[in-house]
């Protein structure tokens, strides 16, 4: 989906924290594939991910592999950012996808729909920890008032809770239990040939139909 994507001037950074080593199907010059073990949270990935990021980059946000974005994603949360002149910037409401496949769309308190400056990144950071690694940042932009909600933004992401196709130990489902990330990295070793590989336009065209309420 990333490369999919509309928006030219992008780079995504992936963390693989598995045991098992993988790689990119080629080279590509805007996709880092970083193999690395021993982080002790989902927050902790985060704070390593943001050594890695270019100093120049303007804008910052989240690619979380099971969720949906659409082909416009990135191109539409850019210019949310510049069209409310803050320091982030989110759409009212995004769409959420059920275990079930049913889809909805909600009022929007999903991180992974933001986009945010990177400078607030590079400031604040992230907490070391499962669900909550992102409120450092969160925290600070709604304390200064620097979030623009845009009521007409276009909802351009699906947080995908389960797949009963394809069963996944999400650490947000046990971010209760100190063993989360352990038991989430124990049930996470199926990786196929271990080669990451870009879907064609055929196989992405029914995902991006299942990630938008159709009702």
């Amino acid at each position: 989906m990333f490369l999919d994507q509309t928006y030219p001037d992008k780079h995504l950074l992936i963390i693989q924290n598995s045991d098992v080593s993988q790689t990119l199907d080629k080279q590509y010059d805007n996709i880092t594939l970083i193999n690395k073990t021993g982080f002790s949270c989902v927050g902790d990935i985060y704070m390593y991910a943001r050594e890695h990021i270019a100093n120049d980059t303007d804008a910052f946000c989240v690619y979380d592999d099971d969720d949906i974005y659409q082909r416009d994603h990135i191109e539409q949360g850019v210019a949310g950012l510049k069209r409310g002149g803050l320091k982030a910037y989110k759409p009212e409401y995004s769409y959420f996808k059920h275990g079930d496949n049913k889809v909805t769309k909600i009022k929007n308190v999903l991180e992974p729909s933001w986009f945010v400056r990177y400078d607030v990144i590079k400031e604040q950071g992230f907490n070391l920890a499962h669900a909550s690694s992102h409120l450092k940042w969160i925290n600070w932009c709604l304390h200064n008032k620097q979030v623009f909600e845009d009521p007409k933004g276009p909802a351009t992401f699906t947080y995908t809770w389960g797949n009963p196709e394809r069963p996944t130990s999400k650490t947000t489902g046990l971010a209760d239990k100190p063993e989360s990330f352990s038991i989430h990295r124990e049930r996470s070793q199926d990786h196929g040939d271990q080669i990451i590989t870009p879907w064609t336009p055929e196989q992405l065209a029914p995902v991006y139909l299942a990630g938008k309420d159709l009702a």
